[in-house]
């Protein structure tokens, strides 16, 4: 998080009927005062050294279900959602018509099946409500194939493993792919 840092005579308390932009006041409600000669220090965002980093794969359960247009915009908006509700940091995600991938830091304590679990249910949930269509033929409440692909830290991953990842789910899951 970004810190204003400043001496103490640089802040005051506001007052109701002062009117002053939202810019203005910190996040503790000071109102911000520079004198000419004086400067606003901001400290860069630096990762906790007590997170870890990931990136995670997931495939639609059926293969005609693409991830694409609406889909798209939704499972967007839904992992910004999620990791914020967590405290967690979304460094990363691509989604394809068949597959979700995305690159979190979490900390330490929260486990990597905790966090995926939660992404998977709440991903799930969104698109069954959202989109009644999978639901029809995916009657399960998990949108998701079994599994998930998991890489330590924060590089996608390659083009071959995801194929051979996505070859090796669909056969499993008992349904034929051509290679």
């Amino acid at each position: 998080m970004e810190r204003i840092s400043s001496t103490p005579k640089m802040l005051t308390q506001i007052n109701q009927s002062e009117s002053t932009n939202d810019s203005d006041i910190d996040e503790r409600g000071h109102l911000i005062s520079l004198n000419e000669n004086e400067e606003i220090v901001i400290e860069p965002l630096k990762q906790n050294p007590y997170e870890v980093s990931y990136t995670c794969l997931l495939l639609p359960k059926f293969g005609s279900h693409h991830l694409m247009g609406d889909v798209v915009e939704r499972l967007q908006s839904s992992l910004k959602d999620i990791t914020v509700s967590f405290g967690w940091h979304l460094d990363f995600l691509s989604i394809k018509p068949d597959y979700l991938q995305w690159t979190i830091r979490v900390p330490l304590s929260t486990s990597t099946t905790y966090a995926i679990q939660v992404i998977r249910k709440q991903t799930s949930s969104e698109i069954f409500l959202d989109f009644p269509r999978f639901k029809r033929e995916n009657q399960s409440d998990d949108f998701w194939a079994p599994g998930y692909l998991i890489f330590w830290g924060s590089q996608p991953h390659p083009n071959e493993i995801i194929q051979r990842y996505i070859r090796q789910t669909r056969r499993q899951q008992g349904i034929r792919m051509d290679d």
